[in-house]
C-alpha cells in the first residue's frame, strides 16, 4: 500500500533486499556512500537497519532519494519546571556529536504515538528508572510539525521528518542532576548526555 500512495504521489519506494543494493540505490541518486560511517556520520549497515526495522522509509523523489522518518520529541520535565535534553552522544567511535534536543524516538510503523512516549522513555531512560515507572503524558500538548532537510546521520541524504512534540513527566527516579545512558549497538556503545535546563 505503501508504494501504491507513493507512486500516486510521484516517488518509487525502495525496494532493495540489503545493504549492497541499498548502496547502489544511493548512488544511482547521487548520494556518496562513501561518507557514511566517518566521524558522527551513521554507516549504511545501520541505514539498512532503520529501513528493516520500519522506523526509516525510502523514497525515489523527483531522481532524488528522499528518507522519511515519524520522530516523537518527548519534553520530560521535573518538579522545578526544567526541561530533559539530551546535550550530546558520545558514538562508539569515541567522538562526541552534539545534540541539545528533547528526547526523541523514532515511531514505529502504526504505532500510536501515546505509545511510543513510554516506549521510548523507557529505552532512552531505563537504566537509570525504577521498574515499572510511571508516566504522565499531556496529550493535549501533542504538536505536529514537518521539516525536510540534510540529514545529520547520513550526509547527502534528503530527510523529511515528521514531528511530533509532546509533554510529559516520569512521576519518580529520574535523576536531579545531569546524568547518562548507555546504548548498545551493532557498532559498540553509544553513550548519551543527559541534562536539565
Amino acid at each position: 500500500m505503501v508504494g501504491s500512495a507513493a507512486a500516486a504521489a510521484g516517488r518509487q519506494a525502495f525496494a532493495g533486499r540489503g545493504p549492497a543494493e541499498l548502496a547502489a540505490w544511493l548512488a544511482s541518486g547521487g548520494i556518496e556512500v562513501a561518507c557514511f560511517g566517518h566521524g558522527s556520520a551513521k554507516t549504511l549497515e545501520q541505514l539498512w537497519e532503520e529501513v528493516e526495522a520500519g522506523e526509516t522509509q525510502l523514497f525515489l523523489e523527483e531522481g532524488r532519494p528522499l528518507r522519511e522518518v515519524s520522530v516523537l520529541n518527548v519534553l520530560l520535565t521535573n518538579g522545578q519546571g526544567q526541561t530533559l535534553y539530551e546535550e550530546a552522544q558520545v558514538l562508539p567511535n569515541g567522538s562526541r556529536r552534539p545534540r541539545g534536543l528533547p528526547l526523541s524516538e523514532k515511531l514505529l510503523p502504526g504505532e500510536a504515538w501515546q505509545e511510543a512516549v513510554v516506549r521510548g522513555v523507557m529505552e532512552e531512560l531505563g537504566p537509570v528508572l525504577p521498574a515499572n515507572p510511571q508516566v504522565e503524558v499531556d496529550e493535549a500538548s501533542m504538536q505536529e510539525s514537518v521539516e525536510t532537510k540534510e540529514s545529520q546521520s547520513y550526509p547527502g541524504l534528503l530527510s523529511k521528518y515528521v514531528c511530533k512534540r509532546v509533554s510529559a513527566r516520569v512521576l519518580s527516579g529520574l535523576p536531579e542532576g545531569a546524568f547518562t545512558t548507555n546504548e548498545q549497538r551493532s557498532d559498540g556503545l553509544l553513550q548519551h548526555c543527559w541534562v536539565w535546563r
